[in-house]
């Protein structure tokens, strides 16, 4: 959107109240990110941190957790219920990608292929022109993904760097990477002549 913010989600596929614990994280995360854009503009400006980014990220995740939880309580729609959410933030140049649950996200540049979740910095310099500027905003990691919803404090797992021309970022659902495999995916994405063709050939094959 015009802030520069980009999700997909997708409810526990074991659960009968999967699709309400989407649409639940769905609402919460379009009403949480609402000050988003403004810290990411101080971020991608260098007035501010991916430190701070990643803290108020953990904050907005902590509540749509919260906010699952309690719903799907109320309704009685079930116990477990959980959402996987990855989510891509992008303004001027500045990247980063974080997940929660068993989403995914790739970076695609002339190419090659990067699996963000839980990529290393020597992954992401693997990717060409971002390793310029990879080591100066290293992968962070946060911690051991974990679905919204849970009982337990959600985890995130989050890397940042500088986007470069032409780059791609590409977020798949649990739902797809059930059907095809991580290293189809990357395949798929290398031989697509864009990202647009990428996304549809995987659906298809999916």
């Amino acid at each position: 959107d015009a802030r520069g913010v980009y999700a997909v989600i997708s409810g526990d596929l074991e659960s009968g109240a999967g699709p309400l614990a989407a649409q639940i994280t769905s609402e919460a995360l379009r009403e949480e990110t609402n000050g988003l854009g403004d810290v990411l503009e101080a971020v991608a400006c260098k007035e501010s941190t991916w430190q701070v980014l990643k803290s108020h990220l953990h904050e907005v995740f902590e509540r749509c957790s919260k906010r699952v939880r309690t719903e799907i309580e109320e309704q009685g729609a079930g116990e477990g219920a959980s959402a996987s959410v990855s989510m891509a933030l992008v303004r001027d140049g500045f990247a980063a990608v974080v997940h929660a649950g068993h989403t995914r996200a790739y970076l695609v540049h002339k190419r090659r292929v990067v699996r963000l979740c839980r990529a290393t910095k020597d992954e992401l310099n693997q990717a060409g022109g971002v390793g310029r500027t990879a080591a100066a905003l290293p992968a962070l990691r946060m911690g051991k993904p974990q679905a919204l919803g849970q009982d337990d404090p959600v985890e995130l797992d989050g890397v940042s760097f500088q986007a470069g021309a032409g780059d791609a970022l590409v977020l798949v659902t649990p739902g797809v990477i059930g059907q095809v495999r991580g290293e189809e995916i990357k395949d798929l994405l290398q031989k697509a002549a864009d990202a647009h063709e990428a996304v549809y050939t995987i659906l298809e094959t999916a």
